[in-house]
């Protein structure tokens, strides 16, 4: 299930995921897309893809238009070229890599329903209201460690998706990774490659870009504050029931 709050923004406040968090909460990833002090890890690439015709797909981090007036990664849409049988348009942005040690970011094992994902977003020149959006994740291992192929390209462990229908309104969009939908690999496979995790890496999708925001330029979406969040279920949990049946059988005898 997604939940979501409005984000005002052009009122500088830190703002909580609507999520639980508790003590044993780790932070995996985050991206706030603003220049860090000592370099800038952000990166990001474009694409388009169509059935007919073609479109033009642009990334751009943009001050202001972020959560509290900050900086966004805007992908921006052309389908002025585009045809009638144009099917949708896509555009790409990084949620990785976030450091040399990512692997060792996560408990082990790494379990679905322990990750929880937050995004800011929002889309401008949509037709309707609403614009569905697809978030992709990947979870990536360095080349030929699953199995040789004939690219260079990173192996993907896990690739999960989640479909959001985005408004004009900045919003923060919550939602659990067992919630999402499985597109190749496997929660088994990500473990069994966990030693080796390299990055993971996002994908913002309007697959069906032509027919949500029409055939023009200047269509954008807008995503900020992406967070990726594990929150293990406490190993003392299971220590504390198997001592009240302890507890139990021990009274039982007395």
């Amino acid at each position: 299930m997604i939940t979501k709050s409005v984000v005002p923004v052009l009122v500088s406040v830190a703002l909580a995921g609507a999520f639980v968090s508790t003590a044993s909460a780790a932070i995996i990833a985050s991206q706030t897309y603003e220049d860090p002090a000592g370099g800038d890890p952000r990166y990001s690439y474009s694409y388009g893809y169509a059935d007919q015709g073609t479109t033009g797909a642009a990334n751009a981090f943009i001050a202001g238009l972020g959560v509290g007036g900050s900086t966004a990664l805007v992908g921006t849409f052309d389908f002025t070229a585009a045809s009638g049988g144009f099917s949708g348009g896509g555009v790409g942005g990084g949620l990785g890599p976030f450091g040399p040690d990512l692997a060792n970011a996560f408990v082990a094992p790494v379990v679905l329903q322990d990750l929880n994902f937050s995004i800011a977003a929002a889309v401008s020149g949509q037709l309707g209201e609403t614009a569905r959006v697809r978030i992709e994740l990947k979870f990536e291992v360095p080349d030929d460690a699953i199995a040789p192929d004939p690219d260079d390209a990173f192996d993907v462990a896990l690739t999960i998706t989640t479909d959001i229908d985005l408004t004009s309104t900045l919003t923060v969009y919550n939602s659990n990774l067992a919630d999402w939908v499985i597109r190749a690999g496997s929660e088994q496979l990500l473990n069994d490659f966990l030693p080796q995790l390299i990055q993971i890496n996002m994908n913002v999708n309007a697959e069906n870009g032509f027919f949500e925001f029409g055939n023009d330029a200047g269509n954008q979406v807008i995503v900020d504050n992406t967070v990726l969040e594990q929150v293990p279920e406490p190993a003392g949990a299971s220590l504390l029931a198997l001592g009240a049946v302890a507890l139990v059988l021990r009274r039982r005898r007395h």
